[in-house]
């Protein structure tokens, strides 16, 4: 049974991880006042960074004056955050270096070329990603700062008001030189970010979901942890991630999470943010979580017909407010929601597959500011009790047991 907490200051941050979020729900959270408050700020994959970078530098009228978007955000103390999401530079190669000139430039040569080699292979179907390979260049990696110059670079280019040092998983195997390669990025970021005026540093600590099905997985994380505090210093925030997560796994180590925060907060002594978590973050609040990002679900899929002509599939889904349950477009009649953007349409099977991705997206930002909220206003004492009651009404009624 988890304590009650003082009252919580949550905040959630939309992560825009696709162009449709960057030209679309964007816009929409710089608009919409209801939005724009709610939220504590944005994480933007580090591949979309120039159109976010394009679009923040864009002027717009407030309070009768034309100010940039970037300086609304940070008059209103709202975080720009560019996630240089290396952890994934094997296994999704492609966001870096097709059609992402920019970033390809920047790269140093010997990332480039592990990742050509990739979609060489890739094309040519002769193998696949290797993680023993990749760990082995990471480790090489790590003993140069040019990939941390790089990244850091773009986050600067683009706008970022916190930097991140080039982060990747802690596996099971390997375990040991992998954190001593991720506190060697953490360090190159720490130097760089001390030559920059006003700059703040942000070190995530990503570790393969493995992890939680070890017996020892408490002990693991607790000296993981202490290895981040003990050797790192200036660092203004410390974030979490868990590489492999399914989202929409009810099966997921979720009490195990639960831990994992608990454990974190004591021993960096400071309230984690947690990338890349869904309205799990919720409860995370019981353990003093009070930032957490979360991504708006899968984006359109481009798929080809027999011919070879290009079709949006509307596989995107959408979140009913009444029991967190996720429903496909072609299950759905009439929205079970009314809030502005909800409200708009009569018809679901009336609604464009591009124009609904970008509906569910603003309904679903809408629909967890407003969760958020009645988690914030709850009384301090009650807490746990308002959040057993909001989830034992919803298809996420099992968490109810573990909190």
């Amino acid at each position: 049974m988890a304590k009650d907490q003082t009252k919580t200051k949550m905040r959630y941050y939309p992560a825009l991880l696709g162009r449709h979020d960057m030209t679309a729900v964007m816009p929409a959270l710089v608009r919409d006042v209801a939005f724009f408050n709610g939220i504590g700020g944005v994480v933007v994959g580090i591949w979309i960074y120039d159109k976010f970078r394009d679009f923040m530098a864009k002027t717009m009228a407030h309070n009768g004056r034309e100010i940039t978007n970037r300086k609304k955000f940070i008059d209103n103390d709202k975080s720009i955050l560019i996630d240089p999401m290396t952890y994934i530079l094997g296994s999704q190669y492609k966001n870096f270096i097709r059609k992402r000139a920019k970033i390809r430039a920047e790269l140093p040569s010997n990332v480039l070329q592990y990742l050509l080699n990739l979609e060489e292979i890739h094309k040519n179907k002769t193998g696949g990603y290797e993680k023993g390979v990749f760990i082995e260049n990471v480790i090489e990696w790590s003993k140069s700062s040019e990939l941390t110059k790089a990244m850091i670079k773009l986050q600067k280019e683009g706008g970022a008001t916190l930097l991140f040092s080039p982060y990747f998983t802690n596996f099971r195997s390997n375990f040991n030189a992998m954190l001593e390669a991720n506190l060697e990025f953490a360090q190159q970021g720490i130097n760089n970010v001390k030559r920059i005026e006003n700059a703040k540093l942000g070190i995530v600590i990503c570790i393969d979901k493995t992890i939680l099905k070890d017996d020892d997985y408490e002990d693991r994380l607790r000296n993981l942890f202490t290895a981040y505090k003990e050797k790192l210093t200036n660092v203004d925030r410390f974030f979490l991630k868990i590489d492999g997560i399914d989202l929409n796994d009810k099966n997921e180590e979720y009490e195990k999470i639960r831990k994992m925060v608990e454990i974190a907060n004591k021993v960096l002594e400071q309230s984690v943010f947690f990338l890349g978590i869904h309205e799990f973050g919720l409860i995370l609040s019981l353990d003093g979580l009070e930032d957490f990002s979360s991504p708006m679900y899968s984006n359109l899929r481009i798929i080809r017909n027999k011919k070879g002509n290009r079709k949006a599939s509307s596989v995107g889904r959408y979140v009913r407010p009444k029991d967190m349950e996720r429903l496909k477009k072609d299950d759905i009649r009439y929205l079970p929601c009314s809030c502005i953007y909800c409200s708009a349409y009569s018809n679901v099977s009336q609604i464009p597959p591009r124009e609904w991705n970008i509906l569910r997206k603003e309904h679903w930002i809408w629909w967890l500011n407003d969760e958020i909220k009645q988690v914030t206003e709850a009384d301090d004492s009650g807490l746990a009790q308002s959040l057993k009651d909001r989830f034992s009404r919803t298809t996420h009624r099992d968490w109810v047991g573990f909190i």
